[in-house]
C-alpha cells in the first residue's frame, strides 16, 4: 500500500510526459543528452530550482524548462542556466554565433568537442552523433529573459540574463531540441515547436507570404551613393532612372539612411531632411514613381529611431521628453574608447510609444511611401541594462511597430541587425530578415574572414544562418554590386535563395548583363521556391578547402551551386543528384547552366568537379523519363522560368512567362515545335538537348509533337 501511495504521488508531481531534472534524454534507445543541472545565481544545482523536460506528441522533439521559486535576484551580467553534463556520441556540431556581445550578426562557428563550444550567444546549434543522427537546438525566451547557449565548465547549455537589478528570477522556458536522420526537416520542426511554446506561432514562415513588390529586383541608394553621403532626391533620381534605361525595370528602391532630421546620431523630427527634400516627401515620391515606372518605394530608420535614439532637443522632444527613458553606450557598439553617450527612448509601458510610431508610418503612408528597412535591432540588449527586462522591452519595441506597419504599410518590413533572440522572436508576422551582415564592397585587401568579409564570406554565412532564420521569415542575403568582381558570384547564390533581391549599383557602372540573366523582361525575379541551403556534405565544412555545396529548389527541379569559397587556389569535388535533398525519382539529368553540358545520371551517381579562386557551377537537377524541361537557360535559375508542363501522347505543352533561349532534354527528336501557334525552328544535338531561339514574345505555350 506504501509503494501504491507514493507512486500515486510521484504522478501527481511528474505529470505523464515529463521528465525530472536527472533524467537523461534519449532517442531511438540511446541517451543524447545526460544529467541536466541549473546554474541559478552563481549557484550549481540551487536547491529552489528543477528542470522540467517534455516530449512533443510525435516524438524526437523536447522542451526544457527551469522552474523555480523566483527568490533569487539577477543582475545585469547574471544568468540563470540549464547545462548538459555530457553528450554521448557526439561527433561534431556548429553554433552559429554572435560576433560579440551587443552585434547583430551571426557566423558559422564549427566545434570538435562539446568541450570547446562557446561561452555565450550562440543564437542557434546543430551536431551529429556517430550514429549519423542529427540534433537540432533553439533557445527560448520568457518571463522577460533574452536566452542564447554557451558553455559553463565546458558543458553544453542555455544562458538566461540581461535583466535589470533587482529582477527575479522565477520559472522560464530554455530550449526545444529534436533529434532525427533529415536535418532540414528537423529545423522545422524544432523552430515550429518552439515558436509555439513562446506563443509566437505567427512569426513561422510558413504563416507569412512574400508581398508582390519583392517578386521584383530592388535597389538600395546605401552603397550607390556613398554610405549616405552623396544622397540627395535628384541623385535617387538619376540612379534609378538608370537602370530602366539600361533595360532592367526596378521593382522597387529602398532609401536608406542620410534621408532623416538628425542631430548627430539621434533622430530630432519624423520628416525629411529639408535640405535634401526641400519639397518634402509626398511630391518627390510621387514624382519618383511617375518617372522611373518602380512599383514601390521604402525607407530606413533604426528600431529605436535612430542609432542613437531620440534627440534630446528638438520637435520630438519637445513633445515626448516626459515619455523617454534613458541607457548609455558608447558612440557605435565597435567603439574603443570609453566615452559613453546618454540616449532616449520611449517607456515601453507608455502610450507615447505606440503614439510615435502611429503617427511616423502614418506620415510615411501618407507620402508614398510602401515599405520599411528596420535597421539596429539588436539595440534592445544596450537599452535593457539597469532598465527593463530584455525580452519585455523588445516584445514592447517590436510590438508597436509591427502594429503600426500593418496598419499603414500592410506590414511591408524588412528586419535588419536581428539575429538575436531578443530580435527575431519578435519578427510578428513581418515577413522579411537580413540572413547575412553588410555587404562590403569590393577592395584590395578584401579577406576570407567570416566578419566583414569578401564575397566568399558574405555567402557563406548568409548560407548557414538560413538554416534557422529561414524557419521565421522569408531571408535577405542583402543588397549587392553588379559590378564588383564577383558580382556575378553575389547574383548566383542570390537566385538560389527565395527571398527579395536589390542591388546598390551606382549609375554607369552597372553590368546589366549579370541583371539581367537575374530578371525577366518585366523585372520579375527568376528566383528559386525554396531558401538556399549548404548540402548534407557540406554542413561542418566551413571554409575547409573543398568543394563548397548549396541546394534549393524551384518547382520539382533541384537547384545545386557548386562553389569554391575557401582561401585556396583549387578544390575538387564531387555533385550528385543526391545532394538536392529530398528530391524525387531514380533517374536525373544534370545540366550545367554555364557550359550547357548534360549528364544522365542516377541518384547516387557522382560527377567531378575542379574549381579555382572563387569558381563556381550551377547545376540543375531534373527528374528524368525520356524528358525534360531546362527552362529558359539564359537565365541564371532556369528552372524556375517553367510555369507549367503538360504531358500527352504525343505532345508536349510548356508555358513560359517571356521568349528566350529555350532549352529541353529529350530521348527522342520532336517532329515539329510550335510557339503560340506559330512553327518555330529548333536544334536537337546527339546529347538529346533540344533548343530553341524565341524572340520577342511576352508569354509563350511551347508545343512538341513527337
Amino acid at each position: 500500500m506504501k509503494r501504491a501511495f507514493f507512486f500515486v504521488l510521484f504522478l501527481l508531481w511528474f505529470p505523464i510526459g515529463t521528465y525530472a531534472q536527472e533524467t537523461a534524454i534519449k532517442y531511438k534507445d540511446k541517451v543524447r543528452l545526460e544529467k541536466p543541472y541549473t546554474v541559478v545565481a552563481g549557484q550549481t544545482d540551487h536547491p529552489g530550482y528543477t528542470v522540467r523536460i517534455t516530449p512533443d506528441a510525435s516524438g524526437g522533439i523536447y522542451t526544457i524548462r527551469i522552474e523555480g521559486s523566483g527568490a533569487e535576484i539577477a543582475g545585469n551580467d547574471d544568468f540563470a542556466g540549464l547545462f548538459f553534463r555530457s553528450v554521448p556520441g557526439f561527433r561534431q556540431g556548429v553554433c552559429l554565433q554572435r560576433y560579440e556581445p551587443f552585434n547583430s550578426w551571426t557566423k558559422p562557428v564549427r566545434f570538435e568537442r562539446m568541450a570547446s563550444f562557446p561561452k555565450r550567444e550562440v543564437q542557434a546549434v546543430y551536431w551529429q552523433y556517430d550514429d549519423g543522427v542529427y540534433a537540432v537546438a533553439a533557445p527560448l525566451n520568457g518571463n522577460g529573459f533574452r536566452t542564447t547557449f554557451g558553455a559553463d565548465n565546458g558543458h553544453f547549455g542555455s544562458k538566461a540574463g540581461t535583466c535589470p537589478p533587482g529582477y527575479r528570477i522565477g520559472d522560464y522556458p530554455s530550449m526545444v531540441i529534436g533529434f532525427g536522420e533529415d536535418i532540414y526537416a528537423l529545423f522545422t520542426r524544432v523552430y515550429t515547436e518552439a515558436l509555439n511554446r513562446m506563443d509566437c506561432g505567427e512569426n513561422l514562415v510558413g504563416k507569412k507570404s512574400l508581398p508582390e513588390e519583392f517578386d521584383y529586383l530592388g535597389w538600395c541608394s546605401w552603397n550607390a551613393l556613398g554610405g549616405g553621403k552623396k544622397h540627395s532626391a535628384e541623385a535617387l533620381t538619376m540612379s534609378i532612372k538608370s537602370f530602366r534605361e539600361g533595360g532592367v525595370p526596378l521593382g522597387y528602391a529602398i532609401i536608406d539612411d542620410g534621408w532623416h532630421s538628425i542631430d548627430g546620431r539621434t533622430l530630432v523630427d519624423i520628416y525629411p531632411n529639408p535640405n535634401r527634400y526641400p519639397d518634402g516627401f509626398r511630391d518627390f515620391v510621387t514624382r519618383l514613381k511617375a518617372e522611373t515606372g518602380i512599383r514601390a518605394v521604402g525607407v530606413w530608420h533604426a528600431l529605436d529611431a535612430y542609432w542613437n535614439g531620440i534627440a534630446s532637443s528638438g520637435p520630438l522632444w519637445d513633445k515626448y521628453a516626459g515619455d523617454l527613458f534613458s541607457w548609455k553606450q558608447r558612440y557605435t557598439p565597435r567603439t574603443r574608447d570609453t566615452t559613453m553617450h546618454t540616449c532616449y527612448y520611449f517607456r515601453p509601458g507608455s502610450e507615447a510609444l505606440p503614439e510615435f510610431w502611429e503617427q511616423w508610418y502614418s506620415f510615411l503612408a501618407h507620402s508614398g511611401i510602401d515599405i520599411v528597412k528596420v535597421d539596429n535591432q539588436c539595440c534592445v540588449e544596450r537599452m535593457a541594462r539597469d532598465n527593463y527586462p530584455a525580452d519585455s522591452l523588445a516584445a514592447a519595441m517590436h510590438g508597436a511597430i509591427n502594429k503600426a506597419a500593418f496598419k499603414y504599410l500592410g506590414g511591408r518590413v524588412v528586419n535588419c541587425m536581428a539575429l538575436s533572440t531578443d530580435a527575431f522572436y519578435h519578427y510578428g508576422s513581418t515577413p522579411i530578415v537580413r540572413c547575412s551582415e553588410d555587404y562590403f564592397p569590393y577592395s584590395p585587401d578584401e579577406t576570407y574572414d567570416l566578419e566583414h568579409g569578401n564575397a566568399a564570406a558574405h555567402i557563406m554565412q548568409g548560407v548557414y544562418n538560413n538554416l534557422y532564420i529561414s524557419q521565421m521569415a522569408y531571408t535577405d542575403m542583402d543588397m549587392f554590386q553588379s559590378y564588383n568582381p564577383n558580382g556575378e558570384l553575389h547574383a548566383v547564390a542570390r537566385v538560389l535563395n527565395n527571398g527579395p533581391i536589390y542591388v546598390t549599383d551606382s549609375q554607369g557602372k552597372q553590368r546589366f548583363d549579370i541583371l539581367q540573366r537575374m530578371i525577366l523582361g518585366n523585372g520579375r525575379l527568376v528566383r528559386s521556391s525554396t531558401p538556399l541551403y549548404p548540402c548534407e556534405e557540406s554542413l561542418f565544412q566551413i571554409q575547409d578547402k573543398k568543394l563548397f555545396k548549396v541546394f534549393s529548389f524551384a518547382g520539382n527541379a533541384g537547384i545545386i551551386g557548386a562553389f569554391n569559397l575557401a582561401d585556396c587556389e583549387q578544390v575538387r569535388g564531387t555533385v550528385s543528384a543526391a545532394d538536392a535533398h529530398g528530391i524525387s525519382g531514380n533517374r536525373f539529368v544534370l545540366y550545367e547552366h554555364f557550359s550547357g553540358e548534360v549528364d544522365y545520371v542516377g541518384k547516387s551517381d557522382r560527377l567531378p568537379v575542379e574549381l579555382g579562386r572563387m569558381g563556381y557551377k550551377l547545376y540543375y537537377v531534373l527528374p528524368y523519363d525520356g524528358f525534360a524541361v531546362v527552362g529558359l537557360a539564359d537565365k541564371y535559375n532556369a528552372p524556375a522560368t517553367v510555369l507549367r508542363v503538360v504531358r500527352k501522347p504525343h505532345q508536349t505543352i510548356v508555358s513560359l512567362p517571356e521568349g528566350g533561349r529555350f532549352v529541353c532534354i529529350s530521348d527522342r527528336k520532336p517532329q515539329k515545335m510550335t510557339v503560340n501557334g506559330d512553327v518555330c525552328a529548333f536544334t536537337y544535338s546527339d546529347k538529346g538537348i533540344i533548343t530553341a531561339e524565341i524572340k520577342g514574345l511576352p508569354a509563350c505555350e511551347v508545343i512538341i509533337n513527337w
